[in-house]
């Protein structure tokens, strides 16, 4: 038997890297910051006007798990269906280091499902019709997009042959060859900042267009505190591109930036690096705060007795025996909370919480009379534990 079996648990809920996509990733706590990004999403369905929103807040304290847990298909769908809506379209990058413009490019087109897109031009091209003329089907695109090479572009996406479409692929992705661009019938590659953002937006738009099944997008940008350590060329093409993708995506387009900020100071300076046109078009800004004892018991509760961490059988049994924190007591959760707050010289993030209990479940792991005694109900996870052990249980935190 593992030790999580002995802990009751299918495997670690707390631990530092996050599930994979064969894996739901699970909200715990945190009910304000939930509802309040909930009412965010809500707000962009039923009003269309884009706009850029700021999370931030310190490190650990849940804004990256915020973004994956609501760029997930099966709640934006939920949101949109109970607002009786078409559905939200979520991509997700990181800020990048440098070569910016060209960056965010790939990396907003490399969330872009293809085969979405195509079938979106497919039912703009042919009217859900027998397949027509190509110039018929070019001239219909065409009422989608600003210039004849986009049309051509995108009729070529949509080619019966591969070796086209895969043409088509390499030019969208800054990668065509002299052969491709003559064959697929463009003038020239992309060559321009400006280029770059008119041919993203244009497909941005398609994926939100009438002919679509969704009707708004949801760009997420992580790790955005790096724009202080960016020099200026690349500071400037980041503001060029965010000013220029929400001008060019004027409806149905959510911008949120994700930044590791401390206090007020860093966000007033963060904003300062955006520069006066960004900030004009920030909606929202929303902090993430620390923990407080109670949130704290009720993310350490949730986490433990989700359906993806523990059997339901398992759920039932340990809230009939008052046991929903096992393998921890609760004084023994309220303990971790004071020693990681007396450290911190502060309240606590979910990451100081989940490295802790990491720490916790790892070292009592090792000790097999304890682990027996766990095994059958006879001791806890408790209190004397955490104080007897805190010297090597606080060296897996990091205590910032």
């Amino acid at each position: 038997m593992s030790s999580f079996n002995i802990f009751k648990l299918k495997d670690n809920p707390f631990s530092a890297i996050p599930p994979g996509q064969e894996r739901t990733v699970i909200w715990a706590g945190r009910a304000t910051i939930k509802r309040e990004v909930e009412g965010i999403i809500e707000n962009a369905f039923i009003s269309s006007p884009s706009r850029i929103n700021i999370f931030w807040g310190e490190w650990g304290t849940g804004k990256t798990h915020t973004m994956k847990y609501f760029s997930q298909r099966g709640i934006l769908d939920s949101i949109s269906q109970k607002l009786n809506n078409k559905k939200g379209y979520p991509i997700t990058i990181v800020c990048p280091k440098n070569m910016v413009l060209e960056s965010l490019y790939v990396s907003i087109l490399s969330g872009v499902d293809l085969e979405v897109l195509r079938k979106i031009i497919i039912k703009i091209a042919r009217k859900n019709e027998a397949m027509t003329d190509q110039t018929t089907q070019i001239n219909r695109i065409k009422k989608y997009v600003i210039s004849d090479t986009y049309a051509k572009i995108f009729f070529a996406l949509i080619q019966g042959d591969q070796k086209t479409r895969e043409m088509a692929e390499r030019y969208i992705f800054l990668d065509a060859s002299g052969s491709d661009i003559k064959k697929i019938g463009v003038p020239r590659r992309i060559q321009t900042n400006i280029e770059k953002i008119d041919l993203l937006s244009q497909i941005l738009r398609l994926l939100i267009c009438n002919e679509s099944d969704y009707n708004h997008l949801f760009l997420w940008i992580d790790e955005m505190e790096y724009i202080e350590n960016l020099l200026g060329k690349d500071l400037t093409e980041l503001r060029s591109f965010l000013r220029g993708l929400i001008d060019s995506v004027p409806n149905g387009l959510t911008i949120t930036l994700l930044g590791t900020l401390k206090g007020t100071d860093e966000l007033n300076s963060f904003l300062e690096y955006l520069g006066q046109a960004i900030r004009d078009r920030v909606f929202r800004p929303l902090e993430y705060p620390f923990l407080d004892i109670e949130d704290a018991k009720i993310y350490v509760t949730n986490l433990l007795n989700n359906l993806v961490y523990r059997d339901s059988q398992d759920i039932v049994e340990l809230q009939k025996k008052e046991m929903v924190y096992y393998p921890f007591t609760e004084t023994c959760i309220t303990t971790i909370f004071r020693k990681l707050s007396e450290n911190l010289k502060r309240s606590p993030t979910p990451r100081n919480i989940n490295d802790t209990l990491s720490s916790v479940l790892e070292y009592y792991s090792r000790e097999p009379a304890k682990m027996k005694e766990l095994s059958t109900f006879t001791r806890l996870i408790a209190e004397e534990y955490i104080n007897t052990n805190w010297k090597f249980l606080k060296m897996g935190v990091k205590l910032l």
